[in-house]
């Protein structure tokens, strides 16, 4: 898991995922693995090593989003009236 990592094999894993959720943007589910390596200027085995399926590198994105949401959650609770933070 991401936390037990090392810093360098940390950085190339948030920089992966980085590009992966670009490229995902972009052309959806369909989006390559091979593109996301060449985007991220790594070789695919080492796109491999830290995601070894597709279904491993899309869990991570929707992790990274949900943990992103429970931030902003967490934000704007504290800095908003409870309805304006239930909008936004």
């Amino acid at each position: 898991s991401r936390q037990f990592m090392r810093a360098d094999a940390r950085k190339n894993y948030d920089h992966l995922l980085a590009v992966a959720r670009d490229v995902v943007t972009e052309h959806g589910a369909e989006a390559s693995m091979r593109d996301i390596a060449r985007r991220a200027d790594v070789g695919l085995a080492t796109l491999f090593r830290h995601f070894p399926t597709r279904e491993a590198l899309f869990e991570a994105l929707l992790r990274m989003n949900v943990d992103e949401l429970i931030q902003q959650a967490a934000e704007l609770e504290t800095s908003n009236p409870p309805d304006e933070a239930l909008v936004s």
